[in-house]
């Protein structure tokens, strides 16, 4: 029994060769109606209750249409695959179905296994080809959205085709221009075809090796000219050397710059044509390799512009100015990271590469860091953030916490970035439709008083790269949407949306959970790692990096904080140092010339001594397989580039066995800076500071400071201390939790 158990329409006049097929194609497990005229047929496929998977088709049926006539007229209703039978000779059969988009034909004297193997080959070959058409309904609408138009011409059939971008810019309405070659004449300015033609010709000849590119003239429906850059390339020949099919796209060089920028994008489009021709699973693994060279090779740069950003951040010598300045290159850099993410995240999506790392975590921790995260932002812009979560939802629960993380973040920060008054709620339940005791659907609304979003863009904002108007105004990649949508639907739950223009919007997650009776551990401290403490030891630390400016900016956090440092630049210099030095950890970059990190890390692995000597592998790849592969090798932590100081501290802290110092750890026993303490120095006085930290205005900032020395010294100096430390969230959650308690004091009096 065949085991797609698909049907077949034969249209056959003859009963007794009807009878003959029908028999052979059950047999082999196929269903099976049966059709005696063209016209039938017809009537048929085109019933909706109909399910029909392929026309078997006699070419010469007794009376009416013949088989070539019913089929052209069937797909011209329905995309089937047909295949034909026939008594004639394979000439004969070719030349009467040489321009019907058939599936080949089959002698009616074949037998059942003949048959049977060539309507399988027929479904595979149309499965590929419907794989084919999505594909390059999907890159049309690339281009589309991209340039100013593509053509497509088909040299077999004379048949042509002008993109409804570029036809509109001419002023033409749909069925307004010729479908044939006759196109390219009525379009170009008559001085500018024969030398369009010439080039063409060239290109042909040239099996295209010569580019068919051009500055070209076009006239309007009005008579108007428009100017345009027309390339192209042939993309499909035929076994004698023929063209078969050439595509190509229009650039409006109004603006010479968006000329020349667009120009670039039609090379990454002609690529992704090439590329989208081949087998889904062929380009899949393509661009994951591309994007992986791609992530390593900006990472690397990356990793030094922020890595030694935050060590200038640390430059108590810098000025007001220049500090400010060093801040808008992190966050900058910090920014190009979020993007290069986003980007990463989405090919590991559409490849399949994403899964899920189940474990058991507190659902109300991650709640609670989200609203410490986002109050002081919302606050920052003059927002309310309101967050609430009913008794029904569990504590702890079993599901990805980083990836619920991430979409939870993605939402806050899109409600938080386009609203411009109001505020922003999120609100957490428990779904009435909860599917049993041990699992529960948790209903999660982000709402905000934003400007919302327009039907039209409403319909399409899930879609990469797609941006509605704020969107494209506040920047971005488009992808954050795509990419929760995504993340929510692979762990088995849903993100829709409600929004209507002025009136803000409302994105709702339901994600099923499996309740759990406890957490994943204690929660990890949420306060800022600032560095390590030694004990007095000299810790001695080898840096392998085949970039000097990695190993500089590693030189650059570690050094100050009383770590002796010695660097290799490959993974045999790497075991002589370890072997005449004896560090008690290692930085290990895994990718260098001569000798990578992997086999460095397994040779200093292998050897008695190194076997207790960690190895934390500092590195450009960003995918987990790399981290896993790493592993693999024998090091003891990952650390991707570029990476933040913090994330270093603390896995040397772990490895080592090392004390982290944090932003607000207290020195020399004083007590920590606490809002209620804030609250001696004067409410005229605290306003001015709070609006200082707002604006950036640190010179400001430190004239109040250096005032409020009269009132409380070791209050200012606390507040001096966070000051240099440039830790204006803890300044402005300070001075706005003093104002709270204040009021909050002032109501208990009354």
């Amino acid at each position: 029994m065949n085991e797609e158990q698909r049907t077949i329409l034969l249209v056959e006049d003859t009963r007794t060769n009807a009878l003959a097929v029908e028999r052979q194609l059950r047999k082999a497990g196929w269903g099976v109606l049966h059709a005696q005229t063209g016209e039938e047929a017809i009537r048929m496929v085109c019933d909706e209750g109909a399910e029909i998977d392929l026309i078997l088709m006699d070419i010469e049926l007794g009376s009416g249409m013949d088989g070539s006539q019913t089929a052209r007229e069937i797909l011209k209703r329905k995309e089937l695959p047909v295949v034909f039978l026939s008594s004639y000779t394979e000439a004969e059969v070719l030349e009467r179905i040489e321009k019907i988009a058939s599936y080949g034909y089959v002698a009616k004297n074949s037998g059942g296994a003949v048959l049977d193997a060539s309507i399988k080959m027929a479904f595979r070959l149309h499965e590929a080809n419907m794989r084919t058409a999505r594909e390059r309904n999907i890159l049309r609408d690339v281009l589309e959205s991209t340039l100013s138009g593509f053509w497509e011409m088909y040299f077999k059939s004379d048949a042509a085709f002008l993109s409804p971008k570029f036809r509109n810019l001419l002023g033409y309405g749909e069925e307004e221009l010729p479908g044939t070659s006759m196109l390219c004449r009525r379009i170009v300015h008559p001085e500018d075809l024969p030398g369009t033609l010439h080039l063409l010709q060239e290109h042909i000849q040239s099996k295209g090796k010569t580019p068919f590119s051009n500055e070209i003239r076009y006239v309007r429906k009005d008579g108007s000219i428009l100017w345009a850059i027309c390339a192209g390339r042939v993309v499909e020949w035929d076994e004698d050397g023929s063209p078969v099919t050439m595509v190509g796209c229009y650039i409006d060089i109004t603006e010479r710059k968006q000329a020349e920028e667009e120009m670039h994008l039609l090379a990454r489009r002609q690529h992704a044509m090439e590329v989208a021709k081949e087998s889904a699973e062929a380009a899949n693994k393509a661009k994951s390799a591309f994007l992986a060279n791609m992530s390593h090779e900006i990472r690397t740069p990356l990793n030094a512009i922020l890595g030694f950003g935050a060590a200038l951040e640390r430059d108590p010598s810098l000025s007001e100015k220049q500090a400010e300045q060093v801040r808008t290159i992190n966050r900058s850099g910090r920014h190009l990271l979020r993007l290069l993410n986003d980007i990463l995240d989405m090919s590991r999506i559409e490849a399949g590469r994403l899964t899920l790392t189940q474990a058991p975590f507190c659902l109300h921790d991650l709640l609670d860091d989200l609203e410490s995260m986002f109050r002081l932002r919302a606050e920052s812009r003059g927002l309310h953030l309101d967050m609430e979560y009913g008794e029904d939802v569990p504590r702890y629960a079993v599901g990805d916490e980083a990836k619920l993380r991430q979409v939870l973040l993605n939402l806050l920060s899109n409600a938080v970035k386009f609203t411009k008054e109001g505020g922003v709620a999120l609100r957490v339940h428990a779904d009435a439709r909860n599917p049993g005791e041990e699992f529960v659907n948790l209903a999660i609304d982000v709402e905000d008083t934003g400007p919302g979003i327009d039907l039209i863009e409403l319909e399409r904002i899930f879609e990469p790269f797609r941006q509605s108007e704020a969107g494209r105004e506040a920047g971005g990649a488009g992808l954050g949407l795509a990419i929760s949508r995504q993340l929510a639907e692979l762990m088995g739950g849903r993100l829709t949306v409600e929004s209507r223009q002025g009136d803000g919007s409302r994105f709702s997650v339901l994600l099923p959970l499996r309740r759990s009776e406890e957490g994943a551990g204690p929660k990890q401290d949420p306060r800022r790692v600032v560095g390590v403490e030694n004990g007095g030891k000299e810790y001695r630390i080898l840096v392998v990096d085949d970039k000097k400016e990695n190993r500089d900016v590693l030189r650059a956090l570690l050094e100050p904080m009383g770590f002796a440092l010695k660097e290799s630049a490959n993974g045999t210099e790497a075991l002589k140092v370890f072997g005449e030095w004896s560090p008690h950890a290692i930085l290990m970059d895994m990718r260098m010339p001569v000798m990578d990190g992997y086999e460095a890390t397994r040779r200093i692995k292998a050897d008695l001594k190194g076997a207790a000597v960690p190895i934390i592998a500092v590195t450009a790849f960003a995918f987990e397989e790399d981290e896993q592969k790493a592993f693999q090798a024998g090091v003891n932590g990952y650390l991707r580039k570029p990476f933040r100081p913090d994330e270093l501290f603390l896995a040397l802290g772990k490895t080592l066995g090392l004390r982290c110092i944090h932003a607000e750890d207290s020195r020399g026993g004083e007590t920590p800076l606490t809002s209620e303490a804030l609250t001696v120095i004067p409410a005229e006085m605290r306003a001015v500071m709070r609006a200082a930290v707002k604006s950036g205005d640190m010179a400001g900032l430190r004239e109040q400071i250096t005032a409020a020395r009269a009132i409380d010294e070791a209050t200012a100096e606390k507040l001096l201390a966070l000051a240099r430390r440039y830790d204006y969230e803890r300044l402005q959650s300070l001075l706005s939790s003093a104002q709270q308690c204040e009021a909050n004091e002032g109501r208990t009096r009354e």
